[in-house]
């Protein structure tokens, strides 16, 4: 699935629009293109303790900001949208993983935020998970700073 930049600065429509990403043990990540997080399990790590129930949400977002304070993340709240970081979204990929396009200061800035490995755990009971970010904010390599949220 690719969806184009009309959708996804499109609060709602790229709201509706959904990805999920299994591990193949119970867990996954799933979410929107527009990054809100609008179902109890819409997360980027949802662990099954005993597959395939007892879900909890790991990390439920990452709040994602390139240098000086453009904001990748969204967050929807009764009556506001905040951080609005969907206006600044011009592509979604789906495939291979779950990857967001910002454009930035005339620059592309690609964030794929979440790759469930399908791996031998390092540690009994763990899966292993990975996020990238790379891009330019203009012509300079753009940066990053977040925190992430239960």
């Amino acid at each position: 699935m690719k969806v184009t930049r009309e959708v996804c600065s499109d609060y709602q429509r790229s709201s509706r629009l959904e990805w999920l990403l299994t591990n193949g043990r119970g867990g996954f990540a799933m979410g929107t293109v527009a990054g809100a997080n609008t179902r109890r399990y819409h997360g980027l790590l949802v662990a099954s303790l005993r597959p395939p129930v007892e879900r909890h949400v790991l990390l439920s977002r990452l709040e994602e900001v390139v240098e000086p304070g453009t904001p990748l993340a969204t967050n929807a709240y009764p009556g506001a949208i905040d951080p609005s970081g969907y206006r600044n979204l011009i592509e979604f990929r789906a495939e291979p993983f779950p990857t967001w396009v910002f454009e930035i200061a005339g620059g592309a800035f690609d964030c794929t935020r979440i790759r469930l490995r399908n791996l031998p755990p390092t540690a009994p009971g763990t899966s292993p998970t990975s996020m990238r970010r790379s891009g330019t904010a203009g012509s300079i390599p753009a940066r990053t700073s977040g925190r992430w949220g239960p």
